[in-house]
């Protein structure tokens, strides 16, 4: 009995820098943090409260929202309309790790109005990206795709690479997911490319993963999974814990294909306790649904149906369809 969707982890990308501070050998949330304790309701707190936030995103989303809460609530009192949108923005960053994308969207089309008023051309680029990359994890492509056009559009008017690689990557998912194998990896190597000439590690590890999703799905396993560990080398160097937790979860995918279950496992709990620790549902919907792929092919329909259901909780609370079809799929496999 086979399931009819292998679901990998795409990389989506997001923008999740702010403003830079100078540490003068302090770490850089040390230093952040002596400028809130001054407790000088000023700009320079604002600024560092959503560097704060930016800090932690990746690490701890739901501190990162507190510190930009806080740094939103000051500059609106200090009307200072770039910090605003610099903490809305981190905001929705924060509910879209989380995957609370009503919310995010929310945040992010707020940033644009202020951005667009004081003509911040590139974080507008940067919110439209973001929006994108809800509508993509939502599975409405047309939107998504809308939204990503409009923002290389931008980027590329303004000549920024990072946001074009951004956008380029993002734009291959589209078509992967829509099983557009030559788009989608023209999309990629265009991004890796941007990546590999400005040093952008963010954006290449996510441009491997990329390239490994398009070995995978021509059976390519071993050089697949060559792409997706360079992938996790790059994420624990940055402490990226969302990246290491899909390079984990994609690894233990060509695992499963290849037919080596018991390494697909222990790559599959390595994935979800760190989505659990961290709190991303995405993720962790993603990595029950493989889990209960994995025992549905090994005719083990108890833990097989325990997955899927813990799966379908959560891809209703998220809103995910490509995810809540995936888990359907895997639930009537099970009792078919």
């Amino acid at each position: 009995m086979k399931t009819k969707h292998l679901f990998f982890f795409i990389f989506i990308l997001f923008f999740f820098n702010t403003v830079c501070f100078t540490t003068y050998g302090q770490s850089k949330i040390d230093s952040l943090l002596d400028i809130v304790n001054l407790k000088k309701y000023d700009t320079l707190m604002v600024n560092a409260l959503a560097v704060l936030s930016k800090e932690y995103i990746l690490k701890d989303p739901e501190k990162a929202m507190q510190y930009a809460d806080k740094g939103q609530i000051l500059a609106e009192k200090l009307n200072y309309k770039r910090g605003l949108a610099l903490c809305t923005k981190t905001i929705g960053n924060a509910n879209n790790v989380l995957g609370n994308y009503i919310k995010a969207l929310e945040n992010y089309q707020k940033a644009i109005i202020i951005y667009y008023e004081i003509g911040d051309k590139k974080n507008c680029a940067f919110c439209l990206n973001n929006i994108g990359s809800v509508y993509l994890y939502q599975s409405n492509y047309p939107l998504a795709l809308m939204y990503y056009q409009k923002a290389v559009e931008i980027f590329e008017a303004i000549d920024d690479k990072t946001g074009i690689s951004l956008c380029y990557n993002n734009l291959g998912n589209i078509y992967y997911l829509q099983n557009d194998l030559e788009k989608a990896i023209v999309y990629y190597q265009k991004s890796v490319n941007i990546c590999s000439v400005t040093g952008d590690k963010k954006g290449l590890s996510g441009g491997y993963i990329s390239i490994a999703n398009i070995q995978s799905k021509l059976k390519n396993y071993p050089l697949a999974i060559e792409y997706y560990l360079r992938s996790l080398k790059i994420a624990k160097e940055l402490g990226d814990k969302t990246g290491e937790s899909t390079c984990y979860t994609n690894i233990g995918n060509a695992q499963k294909k290849q037919g080596n279950y018991s390494a697909a496992i222990e790559n599959f709990k390595k994935s979800l306790k760190i989505s659990e620790d961290f709190g991303d549902k995405q993720g962790a919907a993603g990595i029950y649904i493989n889990f209960s792929d994995l025992y549905n092919l090994q005719k083990k329909y108890l833990p097989a149906i325990e997955f899927a259901t813990k799966a379908l909780v959560l891809t209703k609370e998220i809103g995910s369809l490509d995810l809540e079809q995936s888990a359907h799929e895997n639930f009537f496999i099970t009792i078919i």
